[in-house]
């Protein structure tokens, strides 16, 4: 690019040559006026009559009119003259806006460039904040990572030690039941087997400590998990509950008795029909095992219960495909979510089939613990909700204090058994779930039993924590021994 000096030269040279180029023309200009000047006085110096006298009135006015005529044409000339300056100035005025506005554009351009060059040094910044943000996500990841997996080592060694202390408990207590039972055979007790019986009893009294140590530090984690508020939970739905309604209204179902009493043990797998419609009032003042076990006898009936309740539904479905009840079944479809199953019967049968099946019961057990703090939440105590289950109007629940949803609230039931229910239909019917009902129905069809460890697998949708929430079902269910429920049935059934 020229420098200005030489830019400035380039434009006097330029002047000079235009200079140049007006002084020739107006020397041509000259001229062509002069030969212009003698054509028009050569005719009148041929037509020169001889030299007369001439009166001096003549002579004068043949005197000014000469003068005239050169005064005509330096008129003339001078207007010529004006004409080529007027013409020059309008051209250097034209050439003067030219170069402002050459010049303006160029202010502009800069501007922008500047502009331009600001903006690309404001990227470059905020693109090195970003990687530097980026690095230290991915640090502060790591370290989250690093912990998670400590405290996965660290839970997974608790469980060990646990089971470990639960076993060296029904050791110990079986061993002094069995001396308690010798004690009691021989009806006389020495020295050697009182301090035996001491030991034991002891032994069994620290390992009892230990052991509600464990659970309390279980429900302060099962007290956590019941906060996360993104579950694929049920949600209120009016069509639903007019499905539910009818179905109830089109086959017998077993009505709740008036609350009984909590019961106290279970004999031959058989549980006694007393069903409680709340809570006890006095779970929080009862020690841990002991809150534990009036825990599992208030909602195991009920668990049971509902799931006969499925088993009727079984049949009347059966019944009404036999019959075919289309009525019926478009209440079973409506109630279980169907609607995209038109006019393809096998298919919405099939499906319909695959969702109305029962809960295993240490599955609904773990979660109930868990998700209600062993009955000591609020929303459990004044609602009723054992299971978080979300609804989306405010007076269908109790509002939590964290939730990110100003609509959502915990829904609230009745009792404690329509709580059951709608979870187990939350399970059966939310599309969140699909995988555990197609596990199930694979059990099913390989007559292998349908169990909380296995279903509990396909729950991470249910809390924010996923892999961590299906470790706490397993956890629960193992050192509660909740499994041993999977096949415990109403005493009243045959």
């Amino acid at each position: 690019m020229p420098s200005p000096a030489s830019q400035r030269m380039h434009r006097q040279r330029e002047l000079e040559q235009k200079k140049k180029g007006q002084r020739l023309q107006i020397w041509i200009l000259s001229s062509l006026i002069a030969a212009i000047g003698l054509l028009y006085l050569l005719p009148l110096a041929l037509s020169v009559k001889p030299p007369r006298l001439m009166p001096d009135q003549e002579r004068v006015d043949e005197a000014i009119d000469g003068e005239a005529f050169h005064l005509r044409a330096e008129i003339a000339l001078l207007e010529a003259q004006i004409a080529q300056l007027k013409q020059r100035d309008a051209r250097g005025q034209k050439a003067i806006e030219d170069a402002e506005m050459r010049a303006s554009l160029a202010s502009e351009g800069l501007a922008l460039a500047k502009q331009e060059a600001d903006r690309a040094i404001d990227n470059f910044a905020q693109a090195q904040k970003a990687d530097e943000d980026a690095k230290k996500a991915l640090l502060l990841a790591q370290s989250k990572e690093q912990s998670a997996r400590s405290a996965l080592i660290s839970a997974n060694e608790m469980e060990q030690r646990a089971l470990r202390a639960l076993a060296l408990a029904r050791q110990i207590e079986k061993q002094a039941q069995e001396a308690l039972e010798k004690v009691i055979a021989t009806n006389q007790l020495s020295a050697g087997s009182r301090a035996d019986l001491a030991y034991l009893q002891e032994r069994l009294e620290t390992l009892s400590a230990d052991t509600a140590s464990q659970a309390q530090q279980d429900n302060e984690v099962a007290a956590q998990s019941s906060s996360d508020d993104e579950q694929p939970r049920e949600e209120d739905d009016a069509q639903t509950e007019t499905a539910e309604t009818e179905l109830a209204q089109s086959y017998a179902t077993r009505a709740l008795p008036a609350p009984g009493r909590i019961i106290k043990q279970y004999e031959a797998g058989k549980v006694a029909p007393q069903f409680a419609v709340t809570l006890p009032d006095e779970l929080d003042e009862l020690t841990v095992p002991q809150r534990k076990q009036a825990f599992i006898e208030t909602l195991l009936p009920l668990i049971l219960e509902a799931n006969d309740q499925l088993r009727a539904r079984q049949a009347a479905l059966e019944f009404a495909i036999e019959t075919e009840n289309q009525a019926q079944i478009a209440r079973f479809k409506a109630l279980y979510r169907l609607r995209k199953f038109e006019g393809d019967r096998d298919a919405l049968i099939a499906e319909l089939r695959h969702r109305i099946q029962p809960i295993p019961p240490s599955l609904a057990l773990a979660q109930a613990a868990v998700e209600s703090g062993w009955g000591l939440s609020r929303f459990a105590r004044e609602g009723n909700a054992l299971f978080g289950q979300w609804a989306w109007s405010e007076d269908a629940g109790m509002k939590p204090l964290d939730a990110s949803n100003s609509r959502a609230v915990i829904r609230s039931f009745p009792s404690i058994y329509d709580s059951i229910v709608a979870y187990m239909h939350n399970l059966n019917t939310h599309y969140a779930y699909a995988p555990l009902r197609d596990a199930r129905a694979a059990l099913i069809a390989n007559e292998q039993p349908v169990t909380g460890m296995d279903l509990a697998a396909y729950l991470t949708p249910y809390a924010e924590t996923g892999d961590k929430y299906v470790y706490i079902l397993r956890a629960m269910i193992l050192q509660n021994r909740f499994d041993i429920y999977e096949d415990h049935i109403l005493a009243s059934q045959s």
